[in-house]
């Protein structure tokens, strides 16, 4: 895995000159027949910096979300088509919800660690790591978002994630239901 990689240096014929970065790059992945996935990580709003709805936000889930991965086939489209590289945009959207690309990637990433474990225990370590792993985006993307309002750096995507658990470890702490909120009814 490389970081805030600068597209001249990929191989795609492009001038030296060009300041564009990917922010992650993925290699040796059993997806997409082992190419590199160039992998560029945005967080949407469904509204906009002046406070008005984007069109459509209230009555269609996931419009902001279109919108930012529209964006980056657009920012990126060497990428995009490439024979070399394999542009995949990890799009969250603020409250939660995230793009079908990000959860089929977490999905086969889960599937494929998993292949690690036991072959009867499979299924529930990939569940496990699902689980975790979506907690730790959750987090990050919080921290990113309070970052903005706070106008400073997130302070948990600078540093690396916690090394996934053993796994007796991380199939015993599935953590049960969630609690329930305390926050009064409205």
């Amino acid at each position: 895995m490389r970081e805030n990689v600068p597209l001249w240096t990929m191989g795609l014929e492009q001038p030296v000159t060009d300041r564009r970065a990917i922010e992650l790059v993925a290699l040796g992945l059993p997806l997409y027949n082992g190419l590199p996935l160039a992998c560029d990580v945005t967080v949407a709003s469904p509204l906009r910096a002046d406070g008005t709805a984007r069109p459509r936000a209230a009555a269609e889930p996931g419009t902001a979300l279109a919108h930012r991965e529209d964006d980056k086939l657009h920012r990126y489209p060497e990428l995009a088509a490439s024979a070399r590289v394999r542009l995949v945009v990890l799009a969250g959207e603020v409250g939660g919800r995230w793009s079908a690309t990000a959860a089929w990637l977490l999905r086969r990433l889960a599937a494929h660690k998993a292949a690690e474990a036991p072959p009867a225990l499979r299924r529930g370590t990939a569940l496990a790591l699902e689980r975790r792993w979506w907690g730790l985006l959750a987090v990050a993307t919080q921290d990113a978002l309070a970052s903005t309002l706070l106008n400073d750096a997130p302070k948990l995507l600078h540093g690396r994630p916690p090394a996934t658990p053993h796994l007796a470890n991380l199939l015993l702490d599935h953590g049960g239901p969630p609690a329930p909120s305390r926050l009064p009814l409205r």
